[in-house]
């Protein structure tokens, strides 16, 4: 699951292009909705006795196209979910409602965590990433150029 992201997204512009040029003659009453590019999933964050837990909704991700990066004070999630729909159908959709193509999102953590004992948890798409409390407070120090 700690996979980098694909950076070649599917030709989707091209496909949006079509659809906007196809709602025209008896479709011209349906204005297709949009959205597409980047997105960021819906997360919710708790912190519980010793530890944060973050569960972030995922639905349509591959547990291979997402990869995470836990620091001691950001969890920082990376990937995309796919156009799931034959491209040769493309014209025949008159709303494009769902978002697609690559995601980066970087939660802030309130309390101090320990990296190295990060458990992530994919099921049914929803990840869980369960953080520790650290056992020392990591402090920054001063870089001089």
């Amino acid at each position: 699951m700690n996979v980098e992201p694909q950076s070649d997204p599917i030709d989707l512009e091209r496909v949006l292009q079509r659809l906007v040029r196809n709602a025209s003659g008896d479709r011209d009453a349906v204005r297709p909705s949009i959205r597409h590019g980047n997105w960021t999933p819906r997360a919710d964050v708790k912190i519980a006795k010793d530890e944060i837990v973050a569960y972030v909704d995922l639905p349509g991700v591959d547990e291979e196209e997402v990869a995470i990066e836990v620091l001691p004070d950001v969890l920082a999630l990376h990937g995309r979910r796919g156009f799931d729909h034959d491209l040769e159908d493309a014209e025949e959709f008159v709303l494009l409602d769902r978002q697609y193509g690559p995601f980066t999102m970087e939660l802030p953590l309130p309390v101090p965590i320990d990296p190295n004992r990060a458990t992530p948890r994919y099921k049914r798409g929803v990840l869980r990433v369960r953080m520790p409390f650290a056992d020392v407070a990591y402090r920054g120090h001063r870089v001089s150029a």
